[in-house]
């Protein structure tokens, strides 16, 4: 059977499930996903925004050196955009309106505008600390060691004590023969 000419022009709709298709899609879907992944800065997010597969998503960045720059990029983005809003909260503060309890607003009598209150995020402002400025804000463990490395001798006031009671210096020497000798302080008497 004979097509006519205007069945020979026609244009076909492409078949999205072709690889020459997909293939064409790919550059339109990556700009989308990575405009959604530097506003959210989630990969499941951005990649249902786009209409992609999380995995195909890894997978281009695994295999595409520019997109993976790309994505990289956005990341930092959005980590930028998450480091700010940790600012505000910690050192700004969220403006809160107060109401009463009917839902009206609290005026205040100074200003004559609604009140409002700044609510301040002391950990997000520690945590910001420690990111910053590690070596002051972030514990640290430090280990002491005497001569040699060996322990460090302390004396306490409870020590002298004992040192200067013959009762006490005695029955601290019971206690410590005891538990070097592998028993309980308590089986020495």
């Amino acid at each position: 059977m004979a097509r006519s000419a205007a069945q020979k022009h026609a244009r076909k709709t492409p078949d999205p499930n072709t690889p020459a298709y997909i293939s064409a899609l790919k550059p339109a879907v990556q700009r989308a996903f990575l405009i959604a992944f530097r506003e959210c800065g989630i990969v499941r997010m951005a990649a249902d925004a786009a209409g992609v597969y999380r995995r195909k998503v890894y997978e281009w960045k695994k295999r595409d050196p520019d997109f993976a720059a790309a994505f990289d990029e956005a990341l930092e983005d959005a980590t930028d955009a998450l480091e700010k809003a940790a600012h505000q909260r910690a050192v700004t503060g969220l403006v809160r309106k107060k109401f009463t309890k009917d839902g009206e607003a609290i005026i205040d009598p100074a200003t004559g505008q609604q009140y409002v209150e700044h609510e301040f995020s002391d950990r997000l402002l520690e945590m910001l600390l420690k990111a910053r400025r590690p070596q002051t804000y972030s514990r640290t463990t430090v280990e002491h060691t005497g001569p040699d490395g060996g322990a460090i001798q302390i004396e306490t006031a409870v020590t002298a004590a004992i040192m200067h009671d013959p009762e006490l210096h005695a029955a601290a020497a019971r206690i410590a023969a005891s538990i070097e000798a592998g028993r309980k302080p308590a089986e020495t008497e």
